[in-house]
């Protein structure tokens, strides 16, 4: 197909407008089909694809004796040995560039090799012959100066200017100009005026592509063969897509058939526009072939179709995206002013080809501004169900803050209203610990006391023997911690570790006055008991409690190895036994009667956690999929983590993450309101699960991927939308779907690929727009900021609770500040789904629904500074270990609470 395709245009007046067209199709295509895992295969159909061409054209490429070139080194001065090792080391470098696509994507810094090219030509003197030049100021385009420009405002709008970044993609760029280099006609080397360049000349012969195109690309294929082995070797056998690895693998073919045939020298004067270079006098005889054009028409080809390929609905402004589009066009003129032919085919190619770039970019910014494709979603005279949960929210912790005991008798009532036994010992002391300390939340601890009932089942004795036995087991990783009452001071120890992530550190500071995360104040009141605790050493939960209360199994303990498994279906074994339990001890929270419309807006956190309620959850969460590490321990045993999914029996404690300096808030490195960008923020690690490639890329299914796939908008898929009927506000709120999703409103980004074996890696750095390293602090300078679970708990919440802006947060896991940090007042809550996700940002990013967001934030802020201090952590902390006490104590026998107490 390819050699039909050139003999129809060889000999007609507009082959090189055709050859370029075609050439640009093949960069464009392949741009947009590219992708890492198929980069080293769909090569190597490139280059098989182009040694076929070229060595089965009817008209073969290699010139007679009467058409080579003048100055040709190839046959008169080249030995065989050196030819071979120049198209050897040609044949590499164009394969490195295949390496560097393979495992980092595309090349950021591509269109900086055309001004490097164009330097090293005129070092060469191998720009002898300068097309158009009578093209008054276009004809500067091409040169130093305008080269230069369209360079730097190209790379300027594709790369991120992070250096660590970007420094690798110098490597393909230097092979491009090499191979380049190497194919580009140079004058005698004793005339050249640089001692390098009369050094390096003749070192590397100049070698004519039309010549050597066959011996070249057989070169390649071997090299790209080999690369494919090594990696079989290196990673093991990867599962191909042989449709769109043989598209992409035609595409490349197409671009580098069609570029050589534009390379082409002409072997007539009367057809090109060279008449300004030649000297006055001495015309050239028409048998004699002219100069090809400069391999810089390679460069800006390639350097088009990575710019074209940039999505304008992505950008993260219309100022980039508007400059991708400037460039590109730039390009493109550049493209049409290094073909020797001045036609109106040429016009043509530069009409057609530059709506590639300007067709999206129109569409980008009438999307933007409310036409097609994107919906209006506005609620004109219905009140959004954001602005209602808000409402109904507020009620609630209004409500919240008002039945909250005020003084120790009402606070002993309550306890014995709400569990039926009386208070732990010390329970006065604890009271006036939380006076002195100013908390304002008294009364809700429910999830201590629904931790510690299944628990009661054991007796005092059998806790203690419970601990050690788990302890002591392999593979178990929990830290002991024993708090002496006498010293206030705690000490954790542990079977094989020595760093326990600050744990002793951070307790020390609850308990005794400790320094650790900006210590609490000292106060009268104290923990006055000795007790023994276990803590998880690790971010996931542990514990997995026996189904029912009875005393089967109860004294039996064991540690089994879940890492990188499915996990679903072991912690719902015992949903029908645990919901009854929740059913007869609790009473059901119920969120507000607030119409969603069909989004999946989170009206009830507890419903929305509850694995038994959602097996959907079992593809839709990393750690549910294929947590990092998930040693499950199955027993009655009181093990204390940061976080617990619904079905698990950990109890829950502070983080200490959250008070090491890289997560605390610092008002200073603020930002105030009206100088945030208007967008979601969120920057991360691809944390939370394994990813292996071998399963069928299972990281598309975790929950940190899905997120940022959706705010990429990397599927593509149908968004809903709510607006009033037709628009006018007169008629019911339904939903609109759409493919638009506002790019300039999302500031979404992995910044570091890892978790995950090196096919899996790599076909994620293909997948995600990746962002360079974030500061800790920069999420402050957006209004919209975004917690995700990571392999445990999200260290940043606190910070972005504290901070002026608006936390969304999306997790599965409990945590103990979830009685007092109340939805859609301190922050607003984000599905598993993510259905809900475009309208939530495009309303809270809206006019209408600025104030909504920016009174969460300030709700969230304020309540930070009263409920969420180190302070009040440290009262959490020891109304828990009041509460441990009493179920280790060695005279409470099993099934009572306490002493002559049944549970």
């Amino acid at each position: 197909m390819l050699s039909f395709l050139s003999m129809a245009v060889s000999d007609t007046g507009w082959r090189s407008a055709m050859s370029v067209a075609a050439a640009l199709v093949g960069s464009i295509a392949a741009e947009h089909l590219s992708g890492h895992p198929l980069e080293i295969w769909s090569d190597s159909v490139c280059w098989a694809a182009l040694s076929a061409a070229f060595n089965y054209k009817t008209r073969p490429l290699r010139p007679t004796n009467h058409d080579r070139l003048p100055g040709s080194e190839l046959w008169s001065q080249s030995t065989e040995w050196r030819r071979s090792v120049t198209l050897w080391l040609a044949a590499v470098c164009i394969s490195s560039v295949t390496v560097y696509r393979s495992e980092l994507g595309a090349v950021p810094l591509l269109p900086a090799a055309t001004p490097i090219l164009l330097v090293v030509e005129r070092l060469l003197e191998c720009d002898a012959l300068n097309y158009n030049t009578n093209r008054r100021i276009w004809a500067h385009i091409n040169g130093i100066v305008g080269t230069l420009s369209i360079a730097v405002l190209s790379t300027g709008s594709l790369v991120d200017w992070n250096f660590g970044n970007t420094a690798p993609a110098l490597g393909p760029v230097a092979a491009l100009v090499i191979a380049f280099v190497i194919f580009t006609p140079r004058p005698d080397a004793s005339t050249l005026p640089f001692r390098f360049c009369r050094i390096f000349s003749p070192f590397v012969p100049s070698l004519t592509i039309d010549e050597v195109a066959p011996s070249l690309a057989w070169r390649v294929l071997v090299a790209m063969l080999c690369i494919a082995v090594g990696d079989v070797y290196l990673f093991g056998p990867v599962v191909v897509d042989v449709v769109p690895t043989f598209i992409l693998g035609l595409s490349r073919a197409l671009f580098w058939y069609f570029t050589i045939q534009t390379l082409r020298p002409a072997t007539t004067y009367d057809k090109l526009s060279l008449s300004s270079s030649i000297p006055l006098g001495r015309p050239p005889p028409p048998s004699l072939p002219t100069q090809p054009p400069s391999w810089r028409i390679a460069t800006t080809i390639l350097a088009f179709g990575l710019l074209s390929a940039s999505d304008p609905f992505a950008q993260q402004t219309s100022s980039n995206a508007l400059a991708i589009a400037v460039a590109s066009l730039l390009t493109l003129t550049q493209i049409i002013l290094l073909l020797p032919d001045n036609t109106q085919w040429t016009r043509v190619v530069w009409t057609v080809f530059a709506m590639v770039p300007v067709a999206p970019f129109v569409a980008n910014m009438a999307a933007l501004y409310g036409f097609y494709p994107a919906p209006p979603h506005s609620l004109l005279h219905h009140e959004h169900p954001v602005a209602a949960l808000v409402r109904h929210g507020q009620a609630r912790f209004d409500d919240l803050l008002r039945r909250q005991s005020m003084n120790a008798t009402a606070a002993g009532d309550e306890y014995r209203r709400r569990y039926g036994i009386a208070p732990p010992p010390g329970f006065d002391t604890w009271f006036q610990l939380a006076r002195e300390l100013d908390t304002p939340i008294i009364d809700e601890y429910n999830m201590i006391h629904q931790s510690l009932q299944p628990l009661r089942v054991l007796s005092g004795k059998e806790i203690q023997t419970a601990m050690q036995t788990v302890y002591t087991l392999p593979d178990s990783d929990v830290w002991r911690c024993n708090y002496v009452a006498k010293t206030r001071q705690t000490t954790c120890t542990h079977p094989t570790r020595s760093f326990d992530r600050n744990v002793q550190g951070m307790f020390n500071a609850w308990l005794g006055g400790g320094s650790f995360g900006g210590g609490v104040p000292t106060t009268t009141a104290h923990l006055d008991v000795d007790v023994t605790f276990l803590v998880n050493h690790l971010d996931e939960p542990r514990v997995l409690l026996p189904a029912g209360v009875d005393n089967t199994g109860r004294d039996k303990y064991s540690v089994t190895i879940l890492d990188g498994q499915p996990v679903y279906d072991v912690l719902t074994q015992n949903c029908a036994a645990q919901q009854h339990q929740l059913s007869q001890n609790t009473a059901s929270e119920t969120g507000p009667v607030v119409d969603t419309y069909g989004l999946p807006f989170v009206t009830d956190t507890r419903t929305a956690r509850d694995l038994c309620r959602h097996p959907e959850y079992k593809d839709m969460h990393g750690m549910l999929t294929s947590p990092v590490s998930f040693p499950l321990i199955q027993g009655l045993v009181p093990i204390l983590s940061c976080g617990a999914l619904s079905t698990m029996g950990d109890i829950l404690y502070p983080s200490p993450a959250y008070s090491e300096s890289g997560f605390v808030y610092d008002a200073a490195h603020d930002v105030p309101w009206d100088k945030k960008k208007n967008a979601l923020y969120w920057a991360g690690s691809t944390t939370g699960a394994y990813a292996e490639d071998g399963k069928s890329g299972n990281w598309r299914g975790f929950h940190r991927q899905r997120a940022v796939a959706v705010a990429q908008n990397l599927e593509h898929r149908q968004h809903a939308y709510l607006t009033d009927q037709g628009g006018s506000g007169n008629g019911p709120v339904r939903r609109v779907w759409s493919s638009f999703l506002n790019g300039r409103l999302f500031r979404v980004a992995f910044t570091r690929i890892f978790q995950c074996d090196h096919r899996a890696c790599r076909a994620e750095r293909g997948f995600f727009r990746l962002q360079p390293w974030a500061g800790r602090d920069d999420a402050l300078a957006s209004r919209l900021v975004l917690g995700v679970d990571g392999n445990g708990i999200s260290g940043r919440y606190y910070k972005l609770v504290a901070s002026g802006s608006t936390p969304l947060k999306q997790t599965l896991l409990r945590e103990w500040h979830d009685e007092r940090l109340v939805p859609w007042v301190h922050y607003v809550p984000v599905s598993q789904a993510l259905d809900e996700l475009p309208e939530l940002v495009s309303y809270l990013a809206s006019a209408q629904g600025e104030a909504v967001a920016r009174t969460v934030a300030e709700n969230g802020q304020r309540w930070f500074q009263q409920a969420m201090r180190p302070a009040d952590r440290a009262v959490y902390v020891h109304r828990l270990l009041l509460e441990l006490a009493r179920l280790q104590d060695p005279e409470r026998p099993a099934g009572q609470a306490e002493t002559g107490t049944s549970v």
